[in-house]
């Protein structure tokens, strides 16, 4: 049984490195949104990072800031 145990925590923990250290495809993910069609977007909380970022992507993206 603890080998089980032991074996599973080995895993999870090179899952959770690799998780960690992965490129992330957000800047894909949103393009695509957009030539999808996406006509409006929403950052939650505060600060309007997000946003910035993506009017630097599209110029012409619309993204309504919901502060916290």
């Amino acid at each position: 049984m603890e080998t089980y145990y032991s074996t599973k925590l080995d895993i999870i923990k090179k899952i959770l490195a690799r998780q960690v250290t992965s490129p992330v495809q957000w800047e894909t993910t949103v393009n695509t949104l957009l030539t999808k069609g996406l006509k409006k977007s929403y950052e939650l909380g505060p600060g309007t990072v997000i946003a910035g970022i993506v009017k630097r992507m599209n110029k012409s993206a619309v993204i309504e800031n919901i502060g916290a």
